[in-house]
């Protein structure tokens, strides 16, 4: 049987993310899901603003359309999903996922008070206004970014690791059941942490709705 392909955009220009990205959900995904990656050419390293957001949204759509044909599902591979919807008008009935819409649906589906935990000043208003509108919005009990962009967690997640579990204590302390680790960067970082309460890898979860996806359209 020929593998179903996973296609992951980044619509930041850092390759070693894609890359990162891709190993992880080859290895959830095992062999029956061929997973590839496609890295924007333009933009910036790490979205990190409003204006850089909206730059990775057109990069999206531009590394659509130079990947390789034949996907059979696409992740979206930045929290906050820059370009979600165009995308999807865009791709037709290949199904898009984006990490952060995965965590919110499955937030909701859970049914227990959550937060997300970033890292970027600017990410926090533009995570609540994606927030709002979804069913998960009443559960959150906050959305914490914290100083540094994604590019300093790529480089150098150490320098991280107390900085992130004293969020995720302080959000364990507000009510949070499960802190969603927001952005490709933080993906993996879950084992690292204190287990104060239960995190969510967007990654991890982006990839578990791709491969429902399939499964649900026959293609596994």
């Amino acid at each position: 049987m020929t593998p179903r392909r996973l296609l992951v955009i980044n619509p930041n220009t850092t390759a070693a993310m894609t890359a990162a990205m891709v190993a992880q959900v080859q290895t959830q995904c095992g062999e029956t899901i061929d997973v590839r990656g496609v890295t924007a050419e333009f933009g910036v390293p790490v979205i990190a603003s409003r204006v850089s957001y909206l730059i990775g949204a057109y990069a999206a759509l531009d590394a659509w359309q130079r990947a390789e044909p034949g996907a059979d599902a696409v992740i979206l591979g930045c929290f906050g999903d820059p370009g979600l919807e165009a995308l999807r008008d865009r791709v037709g009935k290949v199904p898009v996922i984006g990490l952060a819409e995965a965590c919110f649906d499955a937030a909701a589906e859970a049914g227990r008070p959550f937060a997300v935990l970033t890292v970027g000043p600017d990410w926090k208003p533009l995570l609540e206004e994606r927030l709002r509108p979804h069913a998960a919005a009443p559960l959150c009990r906050e959305v914490r970014a914290l100083d540094g962009t994604g590019l300093d967690v790529a480089r150098h997640p150490d320098r991280l690791i107390a900085a992130l579990d004293a969020a995720a204590a302080a959000l364990a302390e507000a009510g949070a059941d499960t802190v969603v680790l927001g952005g490709a960067a933080l993906a993996g970082m879950g084992p690292r942490l204190r287990p104060t309460v239960r995190f969510m890898d967007c990654v991890t979860t982006a990839a578990s709705r791709a491969i429902a996806k399939l499964r649900d359209c026959a293609c596994l």
